[in-house]
């Protein structure tokens, strides 16, 4: 057990500059991780959200986004043939709309159609 602490003891211990530059390759790493990741999410996008996705994205009730419909602050497309009244869908571009007026700070990022947040 002596010889295998020796060994040990033998290799030079890294210095604070070493350990800066694998930290600094592990924050590339996850940087690049994550555009990956927010590419693949960014493909998957859907073209048009019901009201409960959007009023949970902006952190709303749903309640609130049918009022917005119905004041044409944001737009939709009524499908028929779900519900008495159909099924009201809203293109992602209102999203984006409604981020840029300021009601969607807690849009998470990979969900802005654009893939960045524009700040």
């Amino acid at each position: 057990m002596t010889t295998i602490m020796r060994q040990r003891d033998a290799s030079p211990a890294p210095t604070e500059d070493d350990r800066l530059v694998q930290i600094f390759d592990l924050l590339a790493d996850l940087r690049s991780a994550v555009y990956d990741v927010r590419s693949q999410l960014k493909k998957r996008q859907k073209p048009h959200l019901t009201v409960e996705e959007l009023a949970e994205l902006v952190g709303r009730s749903p309640f609130t986004v049918r009022r917005w419909i119905s004041e044409q602050r944001i737009t939709a497309i009524r499908i028929d043939g779900s519900g008495p009244k159909g099924r009201l869908l809203i293109p992602r571009e209102q999203l984006d709309a409604l981020i840029s007026q300021g009601l969607g700070a807690a849009v998470p990022d990979a969900v802005v159609g654009q893939g960045e947040r524009q700040e």
